[in-house]
């Protein structure tokens, strides 16, 4: 098994600066492990845009999170039991390719591998801003013909950075055929604050 190491080039890559954001597409399925480097969480997280649906699998406490972005709403599965449902904020809504108001951050443009010895895939770094004070910056993959892999993302709030996350291992398949099926039982998050006030 080949380990993939993180370069940084220390000469900055000449991005395509003419280059529509809506071009930049994941795939419409995909499955990826991830680190969050403030938390120390890991898992994996599992896409498939055709359903609007994504899912955050924590395999250090067990909760797996979906995300469905169609309908606004987040379900809490912890240990694959009860189920919680809550509003997704539209600022969290992910598609499968950038919004045309994405900006491309040039001075972050980087690489995956070695330029040196030819085995790299060079990378470009996209920030989306939100109505709700969150800038999302992302980092892709960036090579032609192929779909743009998440490397690294930052989700940056008034009060500095809510996550980082380092993502390796991507699948453009879905192996946990469980991991966005949401339970019949979830019970939503005002229902659960109306039972404790009783």
């Amino acid at each position: 098994m080949h380990q993939l190491f993180f370069y940084v080039a220390v000469t900055c890559l000449v991005a395509v600066m003419g280059q529509s954001p809506v071009t930049v597409c994941q795939p419409a399925v995909y499955q990826v492990n991830y680190t969050n480097l403030l938390t120390g969480d890991t898992g994996y997280i599992v896409a498939d845009f055709s359903k609007d649906l994504m899912a955050e699998i924590s395999t250090k406490t067990n909760i797996r999170l979906v995300k469905d972005f169609k309908n606004l709403k987040t379900y809490e599965i912890p240990n694959n039991s009860s189920c919680r449902q809550s509003t997704l904020s539209p600022c969290k809504v992910q598609h499968q390719c950038l919004p045309p108001y994405a900006r491309l951050v040039p001075q972050q443009t980087g690489a995956i591998g070695n330029p040196r010895s030819g085995y790299y895939l060079t990378t470009q770094t996209w920030e989306i801003p939100t109505a709700y004070d969150v800038l999302y910056r992302i980092t892709y993959t960036s090579h032609s013909g192929i779909p743009a892999w998440p490397v690294l993302s930052q989700e940056l709030g008034y009060r500095g950075t809510n996550n980082i996350y380092q993502f390796v291992s991507p699948l453009a398949a879905i192996t946990d055929t469980k991991a966005l099926i949401i339970p019949n039982n979830c019970v939503p998050n005002d229902v659960l604050a109306a039972i404790k006030t009783k």
